[in-house]
């Protein structure tokens, strides 16, 4: 069987039955999408899975890293999982390389970036953006340098990011 999930709330049951408990359980042979939806967990877990499940979307209050779909990450605020079309940073190279050639919709910082002392300490933003630092500190600029430059006709949401620029700021 295929299903397909694009949205709703699912809790697992509470029962006490030995496969009781998953808000979503893939059987083997079976194949499950889910685009969007809440997501609780029962006696278990959120989400069994014996045959194929594929996550592009959707909140969960248990990590769902194991079933995500090439292209999308997972977002963490306290308990709660949101998966969303996105690149995962860590370092300069990768902020930078996904600012300028990535095509997802979030950057989500995985780690602090400190950048300020670099030939280059700032970057350039000139498309549309969420930059979710999940509480990272991400850091700019210096005496010389503007530390982010949003280019015209962008549009860039900082969320959840402790942004320091050690320069002029946000252009």
């Amino acid at each position: 069987s295929k299903v397909i999930v694009n949205g709703g709330t699912f809790v697992g049951p509470k029962g006490t039955s030995a496969d009781s408990g998953s808000a979503v359980n893939v059987q083997s042979g079976s194949e499950v999408t889910i685009n969007g939806g809440t997501f609780s967990k029962g006696k278990n877990k959120t989400l069994a899975c014996g045959g194929t499940l594929k996550v592009f979307g959707g909140v969960y209050d248990q990590d769902p890293t194991a079933f995500l779909t090439e292209g999308y990450i997972v977002l963490v605020d306290g308990s709660s999982y949101t998966v969303v079309n996105g690149t995962k940073a860590n370092d300069e190279s990768s902020l930078k390389d996904a600012l300028v050639n990535g095509d997802s919709d979030v950057i989500a910082l995985s780690d602090d970036i400190d950048i300020s002392d670099g030939a280059a300490p700032y970057v350039h933003i000139g498309r549309e953006v969420v930059v979710n630092g999940q509480g990272n500190l991400l850091e700019v600029g210096n005496n010389a340098n503007y530390g982010v430059f949003c280019n015209a006709g962008s549009d860039v949401t900082f969320d959840n990011i402790d942004l320091v620029s050690n320069g002029g700021g946000i252009v």
